[in-house]
């Protein structure tokens, strides 16, 4: 994924339906990909239904436009991350394999060292939501310091103003985040969670 800690981004569009992708990304090449171990590896069911919400994510990442500043490259970029990709052959036929076509600019913009690898087995482990943000956050980090409870708050779109609650989800997740293998270990400190990652 994306390392966001020197670039800010913004998603703009429709959401991508849950699809992530690491990525490793080469210029003009078109990747291909079997639908039923693209549909296994993000934990999805082997059938009809899961084939089109493949496509319909896929249709949502081309249409969906990533605006992105980079202070590193010192120019702000707005790009489709996929501008092509191939499902069908001309008589309507499904491919075998689908052929997916990724910018070439993302390679310049989170190529080499710029992108964090998240365990893909411990997120599927996951709760959707704060556990997931926090795990994104924290994978970017590998000595992480330590952050105000406001900060994960703000960042994992937590909306409840209630503090006990805000602390007792953020809690919960970095609970999971032990249980999955991720973290060794955390603690809340007034207004500062302290984490320390597995190696």
């Amino acid at each position: 994924m994306p390392d966001n800690s020197n670039e800010r981004t913004k998603p703009n569009g429709s959401r991508n339906g849950g699809l992530n992708y690491s990525l490793h990304a080469f210029p003009n090449i078109a990747k291909q990909a079997c639908e039923a171990k693209a549909c296994k590896a993000i934990g999805w069911s082997i059938d009809g239904k899961s084939y089109t919400r493949l496509r319909v994510c896929l249709d949502r990442m081309q249409a969906t436009s990533l605006s992105i500043y980079s202070p590193r490259l010192k120019e702000g970029v707005s790009l489709s991350m996929i501008p092509m990709f191939k499902w069908c052959d001309e008589a309507g036929a499904a491919l075998t394999k689908y052929q997916v076509r990724i910018a070439p600019e993302l390679v310049t913009l989170f190529g080499e060292i710029h992108y964090t690898r998240v365990e893909w087995s411990q997120r599927r482990a996951l709760p959707v939501g704060v556990a997931t943000w926090l795990h994104t956050y924290y994978a970017s980090h590998a000595h992480p310091f330590p952050v105000k409870i406001g900060t994960l708050k703000f960042g994992a779109g937590i909306e409840t103003e209630r503090k006990a609650d805000v602390r007792a989800g953020i809690e919960r997740a970095l609970i999971k985040l032990v249980e999955v293998g991720f973290l060794q270990s955390w603690e809340i400190v007034g207004e500062l969670v302290h984490v320390k990652r597995k190696n």
